[in-house]
């Protein structure tokens, strides 16, 4: 019984969540989104470092096998970000750019949104009087999503390729997984 209420219930906040959000009726161009003038998918680590100079090595990341850059507050990006990351895959290709801001800095939730709507396509939007606000993008074959939790200072901004997101995907799944069984297998 507990089962179906839980899968009930997020099948009307998915539902809620993507009836009630307003979708840009135009298309998405064939490029992949391009934060801070590098393509996802397509710039490289030498491009990136190239354009941006000096960049703090953050090791590897788990999910792509490739290098992960950063810098802190960079001077580029939206107003008042205090980060950006560069994740990159096996290949050396761009493959996920997050950058963190400041909460109720430069721009409002709700203009910083408005803003993305202008350059991506909208596929849902939910920003709640009280609660975490959530915005998602897609162009091309990426997908950016702008988050503003509730009980945090920063909201951050997430550009992927979809393969990257397939992945996070699939090791959060994965680790579901296995955090069931050890319950299962703890009682």
């Amino acid at each position: 019984m507990r089962n179906l209420i839980v899968a009930l219930a997020t099948s009307l906040f998915v539902s809620t969540f993507v009836a009630a959000s307003p979708v840009a009726a135009q298309k998405p161009s064939a490029r992949n989104a391009d934060p801070v003038g590098l393509e996802l998918g397509v710039a490289t680590v030498a491009q990136t470092r190239e354009k941006y100079g000096e960049l703090g090595d953050r090791g590897v990341n788990t999910i792509t096998g490739g290098k992960m850059l950063s810098v802190a507050k960079p001077g580029f990006g939206p107003e008042g970000t205090q980060e950006i990351l560069f994740v990159f895959d096996k290949g050396q290709r761009l493959a996920g750019v997050l950058m963190t801001l400041p909460k109720g800095g430069a721009a409002t939730f709700n203009e910083m949104a408005d803003s993305l709507r202008k350059k991506y396509r909208q596929t849902a939007r939910n920003v709640p009087f009280v609660g975490d606000a959530i915005a998602r993008y897609e162009q091309g074959d990426s997908v950016v999503i702008y988050e503003a939790p509730h009980m945090s200072f920063t909201s951050t901004i997430t550009y992927m390729t979809k393969d990257l997101q397939r992945a996070i995907n699939a090791a959060q799944a994965a680790k579901n997984q296995e955090s069931k069984r050890r319950t299962e297998d703890g009682v």
